[in-house]
């Protein structure tokens, strides 16, 4: 393990994110159920914050908090750069080419080929600013991201046939069950993010989680 352990430690300082999660996920997740206190170190693996600069300064520019992007490229791709979706969703923040056109023509930027979307600082400059208007639009994080996901027709219509205005409630009532996942893991992982980078942070000497449900 502590082979492993190095090798997602290098795989994070050469910027290769998701290989390095991939193996976090498969061999270590059991160590957060223990409720053992677990080394700061190991949980900046565990929710890296890939291409920082980039990021902070487009969450900056779409007047968003940067650890929820950081969660949704968490959730997302992996931070991989080169992800691709079945269905044609593309880079970090998983961007479709139909929806980050009109966003890239909005701020004069060229997008005419979808190979650009693998570029970090155009995605998530891009994706930022996505996810941001449907922070205005909505409200709420949670309505925000499921709407990033399963797209904002059908968060309005699932919003507008709510049984609850509980918005826990809400969110176990999603239909979509890639939705609902999406939406709890985003939460998740936005919570440790600024557990791990929030103002508090700082005064922490060591993360430490109990029973926690990362992946």
């Amino acid at each position: 393990s502590k082979l492993l352990y190095a090798l997602s430690a290098a795989y994070v300082q050469a910027s290769r994110y998701h290989l390095a999660l991939r193996i976090l996920r498969r061999h270590f997740h059991s160590l957060a159920r223990t409720g053992v206190a677990t080394p700061r170190a190991f949980w900046e693996l565990v929710y890296p914050i890939g291409w920082r600069s980039e990021l902070t300064e487009a969450a900056s520019r779409a007047a968003i908090d940067p650890l929820l992007v950081a969660a949704v490229v968490r959730e997302e791709s992996s931070f991989y750069p080169q992800a691709r979706s079945r269905v044609g969703a593309r880079g970090l923040m998983q961007l479709m080419p139909e929806t980050a056109r009109p966003l890239a023509q909005a701020r004069r930027l060229a997008l005419n080929n979808a190979e650009l979307l693998d570029d970090p600082a155009t995605n998530l400059e891009l994706g930022s600013v996505y996810l941001a208007g449907l922070l205005r639009e909505f409200g709420d994080a949670r309505l925000a991201v499921a709407a990033y996901n399963a797209g904002p027709a059908r968060v309005r219509e699932w919003w507008g046939t709510r049984r609850s205005d509980d918005l826990e409630v809400w969110v176990e009532q999603i239909p979509f069950d890639e939705t609902r996942a999406f939406v709890k893991r985003v939460m998740l992982s936005w919570d440790e993010y600024r557990r791990l980078y929030g103002p508090a942070a700082a005064a922490e000497p060591a993360a430490v989680q109990e029973g926690s449900s990362w992946r």
